[in-house]
């Protein structure tokens, strides 16, 4: 089984405060798989959501593994939209951050390494 990571992608012509760009890295790694989980409420107000997954699937080797990340700068709104939907296709875990006017960044995955790295190894890393 090939290692598993998620995959961070920012856009470098919007997001020039490092506070900011931490709080976003933040939102998009974890309502990219929150996202995904059913949400059940039970008593006294309590709320439960739970993320199912398979045992050979990336999330369980990433999740078991110190949930790898990839953070990636794109140039532009067009370029991070683009690799976010190729992306999408290996995973049903993504997140997409926006300020109402435009994408600002986009969490995908985990994914398995092997699946995503044809379409990431010419994308600056970041981090």
């Amino acid at each position: 089984m090939s290692p598993a990571k998620q995959i961070i992608l920012i856009r470098s012509d919007y997001i020039t405060n490092p506070h900011l760009l931490s709080a976003n890295i933040a939102h998009v790694s974890f309502n990219a798989l929150y996202a995904e989980m059913p949400t059940a409420y039970g008593t006294e107000g309590y709320v439960c959501s739970t993320l199912d997954y398979q045992e050979e699937s990336a999330l369980s080797e990433w999740l078991s593994n110190g949930q790898s990340m990839t953070i990636l700068r794109v140039k532009t709104e067009r370029e991070l939209i683009d690799l976010t939907e190729k992306l999408s296709k290996f995973t049903p875990y993504s997140y997409t951050l926006g300020d109402g006017t435009t994408t600002i960044c986009s969490a995908v995955g985990p994914v398995f390494d092997n699946d995503v790295d044809h379409l990431i190894k010419f994308v600056e890393k970041m981090l």
